[in-house]
């Protein structure tokens, strides 16, 4: 079922073909690291996420990544660290929930 869902979430964006395989590949990495606890290990590739999403112009992708990065640092005790990519992911909640803001 998270196959399903993270190639449907993927698709969505609509990023090239070759683009999509790397993404859920990252996110494959990602994944695996988190349940081993290996949270330097996704840390890096939620790094990678992130300056995709940011090649891409992929603003929502960005913030998720930002999330994601930050919770990696709430788990290494690096709290202060893990506020500012909080923060991040709430601004572009923010602009997303918006009136009048086109996207």
């Amino acid at each position: 079922m998270l196959w399903i869902i993270v190639i449907l979430s993927v698709k969505i964006v609509h990023f090239p073909i070759n683009c999509c395989q790397y993404y859920v590949f990252e996110f494959t990495q990602s994944l695996i690291s988190l349940i081993t606890g290996d949270y330097e290990s996704a840390l890096e590739e939620h790094n990678k996420e992130l300056h995709i999403s940011e090649a891409l112009e992929d603003i929502m992708g960005a913030g998720v990544a930002h999330r994601k990065i930050g919770e990696c640092f709430c788990e290494l005790g690096k709290y202060n660290k893990a506020l500012k990519h909080q923060k991040l992911h709430l601004q572009v909640l923010i602009f997303f929930n918006t009136p009048g803001v086109s996207h």
